[in-house]
């Protein structure tokens, strides 16, 4: 399960921005799931439990932020979301093919997941958004 590894990225980011922003403990991490890609909501979480236990984010919650997708024909010099493009599904699998042109489309949004900060609190119990 690859989703092992993108969780242990996650926490290095996230480790890094303890340090960077002086924050010692976390209630959660946040991150952005990609429409396009191609990974579960539930891999990662399950992935999430695994890979922060006995570790300082073993209390954290995994917050998901879902990024939708949003696709570009080059020649056509087009973007959009796939719905745009014609496709049915929210997450349509690749390849994804122009239906103006037939030329290959590529993700320019949504593609990946990505750190988005912590969910801390400070003294005073008021959620603080680090990045």
């Amino acid at each position: 399960m690859h989703e092992l590894g993108i969780v242990e990225d996650l926490l290095e980011h996230a480790r890094e921005a303890m340090r960077t922003q002086g924050v010692a403990t976390v209630d959660g991490i946040r991150a952005e799931l990609g429409d396009l890609s191609n990974l579960s909501r539930e891999a990662l979480e399950t992935a999430f439990r695994v890979v922060a236990r006995g570790s300082e984010f073993a209390d954290a919650a995994l917050e998901i932020v879902d990024v939708p997708g949003r696709l570009r024909c080059d020649p056509c010099d087009v973007e959009g979301s796939p719905a745009e493009f014609g496709f049915d599904e929210a997450r349509p699998p690749p390849p994804w093919l122009c239906p103006a042109c037939g030329y290959f489309l590529r993700a320019i949004e949504g593609q990946g997941v990505r750190f988005a900060g912590l969910l801390a609190h400070d003294s005073s119990a008021v959620e603080v958004n680090v990045r």
